[in-house]
């Protein structure tokens, strides 16, 4: 495979035109059960006008749910601005609530980014007992679960949204290949005033119907996989168009739900399958870690691959802040076993996670499962040992000055050259010194390794 790594680069979504901050609650983390209306639940910083984030977050304000938290809804909650919730972290606890994600205070403008819509970003869980309503942007890679189902806006999801009652998409877009499951699928156009214009920049959206541009309000779903909630059948119900139109617009493929799951061209990146799981951009079967001498070896393991361009390796070393480390070439279009490896020299002790990014030609994404491994190493390491060139020294505690003998005790660290990169790790060049074996003091201790 070809390997292309980079510098480390901090993840962010961009929300929307606007800057979140005027007030910003997170909860503390690591308490369990706690209620959204509980002072004690959050810290705040910037205004805050109350201790606790309101029910109706404004434009501008942001509620983060830290992991290792569930937050109790007591009211109905309307999202204005923008709510994030952390991986390990969960909203509701299948409360009797309704969530709204709202655009611009009540007053729907015309097509984004020239309004303020409200945004939710959801990695962990979310569960209520009651409607779901997103008529901004909501971008899922974990599990929704609500009664209801209802999106006029933008809905990147990549995870799962389980809907019992019914999942409506009313003029809205849907994307980014996760799973849905509802018992009733219907499928509208919009066109009152609300919601977005969609352009797909290629005069047509899948394998489906149109040769120009989808108009305001039509309703489109791709790259979903769609089932019933006991995920063994299609929707009971599927029912296409209504609402102010004959035509459900450019939904699905070919406006035909029978079709859609018929596919001509499996590669299409754009399929949206029902119970269709051998049509997913990849399947993956097997990712490992293992650790040896201060490094990381990721392997994993695909069974097919449909319009894969390239996996994104992702580090944390707290489960929340995630890091593109390295990206590892995908093999397009396959159904024969692919087996990909990714190295990491993290330099830490403890705790480190590790999560695979897959990314289709078209941009689309899928996040995969999490992955975590501790090092409890000794307190120096030393790699790689045996070296030809350079040896990287890594220690729980701030590193003090070294020297470097041989093996007939003769003091040879000028011959060495050294990088401090920070107090616990020191890059030390050994290219001048002769084949054979060396000491290290250090933090007075005693450490060897071997120059080939």
């Amino acid at each position: 495979k070809n390997m292309r790594t980079f510098s480390t680069t901090l993840l962010f979504l961009t929300l929307t035109s606007i800057s979140f901050g005027q007030s910003v609650w997170t909860s503390h983390g690591g308490q369990g059960t706690v209620n959204y209306n509980n002072a004690s639940t959050w810290s705040c910083s910037g205004t805050c006008a109350t201790a606790a984030p309101p029910a109706t977050i404004l434009t501008g304000d942001q509620v983060i749910i830290s992991m290792g938290d569930i937050v109790k809804l007591a009211a109905d909650l309307k999202i204005y601005g923008d709510i994030t919730i952390n991986l390990g972290a969960q909203l509701g606890d299948n409360d009797n609530e309704k969530i709204s994600i709202l655009a611009d205070n009540g007053n729907y403008p015309q097509p984004f980014p020239n309004g303020v819509f409200g945004s939710m970003h959801n990695d962990g869980i979310v569960s209520i007992d009651d409607k779901f309503h997103n008529d901004g942007n909501s971008f899922n890679s974990g599990v929704l679960f609500c009664d209801e189902y209802h999106n006029d806006g933008y809905q990147c999801n990549s995870g799962d949204i389980t809907a019992p009652s019914k999942f409506e998409n009313h003029g809205g877009r849907i994307e980014c290949c996760g799973n849905i499951y509802t018992d009733q699928l219907k499928l509208k156009k919009q066109t009152s005033n609300k919601g977005y214009t969609f352009y797909t920049g290629t005069g047509g959206l899948g394998a489906g119907g149109e040769s120009t541009e989808p108009s305001w309000g039509e309703s489109v779903v791709l790259c979903q996989n769609i089932c019933n909630v006991a995920n063994t059948n299609d929707p009971a119900v599927i029912s296409i168009g209504g609402d102010n139109s004959n035509s459900g617009g450019d939904v699905l493929q070919n406006n035909n739900v029978q079709e859609s799951y018929i596919a001509s061209n499996p590669a299409d990146p754009d399929l949206v399958t029902f119970c269709g799981f051998g049509l997913l951009p990849v399947t993956l079967v097997d990712f490992n870690i293992e650790t040896s001498e201060g490094q990381t070896l990721l392997n994993w393991t695909t069974v097919s691959e449909i319009n894969n361009d390239f996996f994104t390796v992702l580090r944390s070393f707290d489960g929340i802040q995630w890091a593109e480390i390295g990206i590892v070439d995908g093999f397009g279009n396959t159904t024969e076993t692919q087996l990909y490896s990714f190295i990491d020299r993290p330099n830490h002790f403890g705790v480190i996670y590790y999560r695979l990014k897959q990314t289709d030609f078209n941009g689309l994404n899928e996040l995969f499962d999490i992955r975590s491994v501790e090092f409890q190493s000794e307190e120096t390491l030393i790699y790689p040992n045996p070296a030809h060139n350079t040896i990287n020294i890594v220690s729980k505690n701030p590193l003090n000055e070294l020297i470097v003998i041989n093996t007939l005790g003769q003091l040879v660290t000028n011959k060495t050259q050294s990088t401090k990169h920070n107090n616990k790790w020191i890059e030390l060049d050994i290219t001048n010194l002769d084949a054979g074996m060396y000491i290290i003091k250090i933090n007075n201790k005693i450490v060897t390794f071997v120059k080939q």
